[in-house]
């Protein structure tokens, strides 16, 4: 104020300067504050006109300019105050279940106000099924889109946006499904020329829609054509959606490396890339959001300690206000994933997914199953050389835990945050090695006694590195383990040791391009799995060198105690265990697996009886609606 009127008094400048401070708790925070404020100021001066009675003053003029400017600022401010007022928040009101058959819904939900679309299945076999709104049996969408992957309703709720997946390209190019339009009052799909695409979600106005291809974004017009690149991201994207202007593009982003997921925003027209809520987590693991129909609110899903919950961002209003702070909406047990608002926005869909799992053992020579170690949510389990105990990891929690091998005498061995996967017994079975992932970091491997104790981390920690699948050597003085780059790039995986004694890591010779090793139990080989061909492979310890004895994928490789066979899962339109003779490379079929439900981490381990184990899900997945309450 003194550069416009120098005699102006100091303290006025003092007083502009805090109603138009930026930091929310250095400023004003009521009207009232600036009014006593400037209240002390006329009262100073007139204090100081009293002591300069008989002095030369100024023109009473200058006073009344004084009020002017001072009930100016004091409007200016009491503007400023009610535009930067906290805002009033959404609550969720009352909750309905919509869905009460607990089978699994994949991603992700849809509606148009009377139903709600979901998809099931495993990506490549999946089918849209629909359910009322007001809740009920689901029951499929239409038989001429089985097999397809429901990505989008269109804007006038006229079409479906569909994605059909080829599983035997679906490894090699994570853009491999088709795009495929359908009319939602029933017929044939559509194809929309030669593109293919992950994911998709079309525009406000139905004339384009964006899509994912890789980790590329993109957008065309709703016939297929006119197609530009948007962004190329360092992760994958997912789940692209459009505000409801249509300016801007939110997606998720997924670093399969380190188990992290993150949101992000950009324009339209390729511009303003960037993390919508960068340093909130760390690492971070919010995704999957959607907006308001209004465009006053993103709703999205963020993961804590394995159980997700539904929050909400406040969008900007005007110049004074930025996006408001994450508000939770939902608490546990449930982890509530996919919040997907009503076209009248009044309420929230959101799948409610109760984590449980319970293993199963398979007697090959009976062909029977039975459930193992009953009431209890696990995977991963291992067995002690002597068979008398075992250790598992928890389901959801991911903690690790040893036990007798009937389930009695439970014992914890690690905690949250690390979470725990792979473990592998010492042949004295004193020890159990396992593969850590620390948050915002890498896997590295891990060793801790059977009895609990101290945690030794065994591998550097270096973030731009994978170290995972420990094994044992059969004199217990050493432990393999994969290594490879975090860019998961075939030709930097290979077999590195570390010497338990001077915990000095080397590199096994030859090795190259493998991944997953188990060390016999007699020392002379690893069966591995090879990351170019994704084929088994069979490493002799003493000649250095590699052979394929498996050319078609193979997952979970693991010993008979005897080292006789290799025990692995084959992949593909019919998968099923099978074990391999080491002598004559003898080929055998135990189990076909198409009539069995397991999750997509389809882990399996040989006992020492002989039988498999393996795990299946039994929680809880259904859809709810929950009321959406924005005062």
């Amino acid at each position: 104020m003194r550069s416009l009127n120098p005699e102006a008094p100091a303290k006025l400048d003092d007083i502009v300067n805090k109603a138009l401070e930026k930091g929310r708790d250095l400023r004003y925070q009521h009207a009232s504050e600036m009014r006593a404020d400037l209240k002390r100021l006329q009262r100073d001066s007139e204090s100081a006109k009293d002591a300069l009675a008989g002095f030369p003053v100024s023109p009473p003029r200058t006073h009344r300019k004084l009020y002017v400017v001072a009930g100016a600022i004091t409007l200016l401010a009491g503007l400023a105050l009610w535009l930067i007022r906290p805002q009033p928040v959404p609550r969720i009101g009352s909750t309905q279940q919509i869905t009460n058959d607990s089978s699994s819904k994949g991603c992700c939900l849809t509606t148009d106000g009377a139903r709600v679309y979901f998809n099931t299945g495993e990506i490549g076999a999946e089918d849209p099924y629909q359910v009322s709104s007001k809740g009920g049996v689901p029951v499929p969408i239409s038989p001429a889109l089985k097999g397809f992957h429901l990505a989008d309703l269109s804007p006038d709720r006229s079409d479906y946006l569909l994605i059909k997946f080829d599983l035997a390209t679906l490894e090699a190019d994570l853009g491999a499904g088709t795009l495929w339009t359908a009319p939602a009052i029933g017929g044939p799909p559509r194809r929309l020329g030669n593109l293919t695409a992950s994911w998709a979600a079309w525009s406000p106005d139905g004339q384009q829609f964006a899509y994912v291809h890789n980790k590329e974004l993109h957008i065309a017009r709703s016939d297929g054509t006119e197609i530009r690149k948007l962004a190329s991201l360092s992760d994958f994207p997912f789940l692209p959606r459009w505000s409801p202007d249509g300016r801007t593009l939110r997606f998720s982003s997924s670093n399969a490396y380190n188990s992290s997921y993150s949101l992000w925003e950009v324009s339209t027209d390729g511009s303003r890339l960037h993390p919508l809520l960068p340093g909130w987590h760390n690492p971070p693991k919010e995704c999957c959001g959607n907006w308001t129909p209004d465009g006053k609110y993103f709703v999205f899903q963020a993961s804590v300690n394995g159980t997700s919950t539904i929050w909400a961002i406040r969008e900007s209003t005007g110049p004074f206000q930025k996006l408001s702070r994450p508000l939770q909406l939902t608490t546990g047990p449930l982890s509530c994933t996919w919040p997907t608002p009503s076209p009248d926005g009044r309420r929230l869909f959101v799948n409610g997914y109760q984590g449980r799992a319970e293993l199963v053992q398979y007697d090959v020579k009976l062909g029977q199953s039975t459930p193992y170690l009953r009431g209890l949510s696990a995977v991963h389990v291992d067995f002690s050389k002597d068979g008398k105990s075992v250790t598992y990891v928890s389901y959801p929690q991911n903690t690790l835990w040893r036990s007798l091998a009937d389930g009695s005498q439970p014992l914890q061995l690690t905690f949250l945050p690390v979470q725990a996967a792979r473990p592998k017994w010492s042949p004295d079975g004193k020890q159990i090695a396992y593969e850590g992932l620390i948050p915002g970091h890498m896997p590295r491997i891990f060793v801790v006694a059977s009895d609990g104790g101290m945690v030794q981390q065994l591998t550097d920690g270096k973030n731009d590195v994978i170290d995972k699948d420990p094994t044992w050597s059969p004199d217990g003085n050493s432990i393999a383990f994969s290594h490879g780059a975090g860019s998961g790039k075939a030709e930097t995986f290979m077999v590195q040791t570390v010497d338990l004694q001077t915990h000095r890591v080397s590199e096994m010779p030859g090795t190259e391009g493998m991944w997953s090793p188990r060390w016999s139990p007699d020392g002379r080989f690893f069966a591995a799995l090879s990351m170019s061909s994704h084929g088994l492979i069979l490493y002799d310890t003493e000649k250095k060198a590699q052979t394929e004895v498996v050319a078609t994928q193979a997952d979970y490789p693991n010993w008979s105690p005897d080292s006789q066979f290799i025990y692995f899962e084959s992949a593909g339109d019919d998968p099923a265990w099978w074990r391999i003779r080491i002598r004559d490379r003898k080929l055998e079929r135990l189990i076909r697996l198409k009539s069995i439900s397991r999750p997509s981490d389809n882990w399996f381990t040989s006992a020492p009886d002989g039988s498999l184990v393996t795990w299946r899900l039994n929680g809880t997945d259904e859809i709810y609606a929950l009321d959406w309450e924005d005062p």
